[in-house]
């Protein structure tokens, strides 16, 4: 009766004491399945704010750091999402074979995603060797070799399930961001869960070759690119970073304003934010037939260059998801592989 009276979409934690205190961030481990791995357990932090309210469905981002970043970094000192009135979680990337942390975006070994000869400072991850997707012990094997090949998509979908049984989620609010691999991934999970997102912001994040397939069932999710002019290890006009290859921001924000029904091409738009000391400026396709929103936002700087009132302004966009009360989408959470609770540790 909740979601008829109020146009929420409750997930089933709704009504139940919630495990985790208000207003703290908390560490937490879960055990996920992996058919083709032997799978290690996975950490991330949540952050419930002081607001929440068993009985009410409350909006949840799902956060990525960056290649050799932390989600403890994140949460704690880079970002001031926690200020919001929403729930974050904050995933934590493997660093298998001494290669650094990062996130799996669906590489399997192909070699359509770096330059012919391979990447001299590739490195091979010991989950992908086990696999036979790359060759050697660590770094300098001339392959393709980037990031660990464990399951990225099934650790989200079984943490986001065990979150919704957890707390009071409204699942049409359901947010996701990240920068740089994990802005790469934000495209990846957009793909592998098309009806589970309102609204996705990926930051200096863009798809490697191969990986450009936007499905028809994103009609129902917004997307925000944020990327900065300047950047030269995944550069916001594709091609070559650094050996990968990399689709344009242009190439796949122009697949999603397809999806949508929008218009072919994308007009300047302005924000509260506009201008400022990075130059902040946006494009959006307009009259989409989805009612959503296809933006692309450029600032000055190079890679992990950040973006100042990034939160305020992210926030801006997510509520624009918040409006529209004529989706068709059906909200659901992603179907789990099957998991358990290891332990908590308050921090």
């Amino acid at each position: 009766m909740l979601c008829c009276i109020l146009g929420l979409t409750p997930s089933p934690g709704c009504g139940k004491s919630s495990p985790i205190n208000t207003g703290t961030t908390v560490t937490r481990t879960i055990r996920v399945v992996d058919p083709n791995l032997p799978a290690p357990d996975r950490s991330y932090i949540t952050y419930v704010p002081n607001s929440y309210n068993i009985n009410t469905p409350m909006p949840l981002l799902v956060w990525f750091h960056g290649q050799y970043g932390s989600a403890q970094q994140d949460a704690n000192r880079n970002l001031d999402y926690t200020d919001l009135p929403m729930i974050s979680i904050y995933l934590q990337g493997l660093e298998d074979g001494n290669c650094g942390t990062g996130f799996n975006v669906g590489w399997k070994g192909g070699k359509s995603a770096c330059q012919s000869n391979g990447v001299s400072d590739g490195c091979c991850y010991s989950s992908c060797r086990q696999l036979g997707y790359c060759t050697g012990d660590g770094r300098n094997q001339n392959n393709c070799g980037w990031s660990t090949c464990y399951d990225d998509a099934t650790f989200t979908s079984d943490l986001m399930y065990s979150i919704g049984n957890e707390l009071c989620i409204d699942l049409d609010k359901v947010l996701a961001s990240g920068w740089s691999n994990g802005g790469m991934m934000i495209h990846w999970l957009a793909t592998e869960f098309p009806d589970t997102f309102s609204a996705v912001m990926p930051v200096y994040g863009l798809p490697l070759e191969g990986f450009d397939n936007v499905p028809n069932a994103l009609s129902g999710t917004a997307i925000l690119s944020l990327h900065p002019r300047n950047d030269r290890v995944i550069p916001v006009e594709g091609g070559n970073g650094g050996g990968w290859l990399y689709i344009s921001t242009s190439t796949i924000i122009g697949k999603w304003a397809s999806v949508h029904g929008c218009s072919s091409s994308a007009t300047s738009v302005s924000t509260p934010y506009d201008g400022g000391s990075k130059n902040f400026a946006c494009t959006e396709y307009t009259g989409c037939s989805s009612g959503k929103r296809i933006m692309r936002c450029l600032y000055d700087g190079g890679h992990g260059s950040e973006l100042p009132n990034m939160e305020e302004m992210s926030w801006w966009f997510f509520q624009q998801s918040f409006l529209d009360t004529n989706s068709t989408t059906d909200r659901k959470l992603p179907t789990p592989s099957g998991m358990n609770f290891t332990h908590i540790t308050h921090m």
